[in-house]
């Protein structure tokens, strides 16, 4: 097992807050530390988020929170992420499949920009609250509950009065 300085292990620790596989990790490691050999286990116990990284010091935890933060608040600078970024390379896709004459891959892909446009691919849902006196929606209607007092017999109501 080899010994490993402070810069190899924020290294590892910053690609564990990014969400490299350990192995990922380790092949990363190899290539940037000329041909550094470390293992999976060695590098998992650097990942705070695993068993294996318990005794992980508060310096590297602290790293870890940090990096994984900065890693999903800058998503937006993904381009991929982007939905006109989406679109666009789509539609480059579509003209140039469409000049290949690739009828199906064009029928695919513009399939996949409806989606897109109609955002399938998000968990936000329209409600149209119009429709709930339509007995055919689909539209979930909110649930109402009334809370009411329950009835009292005539001999619970009279002791209830005598007292």
């Amino acid at each position: 097992m080899a010994v490993l300085n402070t810069k190899v292990k924020a290294f590892i620790v910053r690609g564990l807050a990014t969400y490299m596989t350990p192995s990922e990790v380790v092949d990363a490691v190899k290539q940037e530390f000329d041909g550094l050999e470390v293992t999976r286990q060695q590098v998992s116990k650097y990942d705070p988020d695993k068993a294996s990284g318990i005794n992980l010091s508060d310096k590297w935890k602290q790293l870890f929170v940090k990096q994984r933060k900065d890693f999903n608040d800058e998503i937006n600078s993904i381009p991929i992420a982007n939905k006109a970024y989406r679109l666009a390379m789509l539609d480059n896709m579509a003209r140039d499949a469409f000049e290949s004459k690739n009828r199906p891959l064009v029928a695919k892909l513009l399939e996949q920009a409806a989606k897109e446009v109609g955002e399938v691919f998000t968990n936000r849902h329209k409600v149209n609250h119009a429709l709930q006196g339509n007995v055919n929606s689909t539209t979930p209607k909110p649930t109402v509950i009334r809370l009411t007092a329950p009835a009292l017999s005539d001999e619970l109501a009279r002791a209830i009065s005598k007292g």
